[in-house]
């Protein structure tokens, strides 16, 4: 959603307009949330203290969406992030003819457990939906007949993209989730988070061996005939 909201915004006004996209996006979720059930206005009659009313509000959350499917507790299929990204985000901005981020968004197809790359010409509020699908939370998008859910379980981001549709010989990788955690969870909470955050960053790394296996190739002379290119690969990392 960021970067869907940073492309379009930079396409109709530079850097600008960048940041503008993106403060509007936040202002408008910050409304929603506003909405949320999490709110803990009723748990803090029971609690008489906010912070401990919102963690159990989270915690009560966080159980119904282990027992019951998002098919099941939100039948309806409504999804409040739909309207806020139509209402803040210009699509037809986003244009490959006038758009000068080339954006790749990518989705995990249900059905199948490979990944589908959305480019400019088929970004809409679909696509940017199905790239941030968490399936405990919502339900799948459906696209073209096709049900997909968040990017991340089967490229998180995907590199391959960029190797082969952009120019550059640098890609600077933002991780929100850490590779190493030195404390061991131990809440089912706790434990199913490091699940995910394993799953989400082993296909990159899967990636990042692939890239390695191939700058070796390079390195030792195997491969001189240029059919290969060097990846100079840079990474903020998160940290705990």
């Amino acid at each position: 959603m960021n970067a869907t909201a940073l492309a379009a915004g930079m396409a109709v006004g530079g850097h600008e307009g960048a940041k503008k996209a993106l403060a509007r996006l936040w202002h408008e979720i910050s409304h929603v949330a506003l909405a949320s059930p999490l709110q803990p206005t009723l748990l803090e009659l029971l609690f008489g203290n906010h912070s401990m009313a919102q963690s159990a509000g989270f915690v009560f959350f966080e159980l119904m969406t282990r027992l019951f499917s998002p098919y099941e507790f939100n039948p309806l299929n409504c999804n409040p992030l739909r309207q806020v990204l139509l209402d803040t985000i210009d699509f037809d901005a986003l244009s490959p003819t006038t758009c000068p981020i080339k954006l790749y968004l990518a989705a995990t197809n249900v059905r199948t457990g490979k990944i589908r790359v959305f480019d400019n010409s088929e970004i809409g509020v679909d696509a940017v939906l199905a790239s941030a699908c968490l399936p405990f939370l919502f339900q799948a998008v459906e696209i073209g007949g096709e049900a997909y859910w968040d990017g991340g379980y089967a490229g998180n981001p995907p590199i391959f993209p960029l190797i082969y549709n952009c120019s550059s010989g640098d890609v600077v990788i933002v991780q929100l989730s850490p590779m190493r955690r030195e404390e061991l969870p131990h809440s089912s909470m706790e434990i199913l988070d490091r699940a995910n955050e394993i799953s989400f960053n082993s296909s990159l790394l899967r990636e990042m061996r692939a890239i390695r296996f191939v700058t070796r190739l390079i390195d030792d002379g195997t491969v001189v005939d240029g059919s290969l290119r060097r990846m100079r690969i840079h990474a903020i990392a998160a940290v705990t």
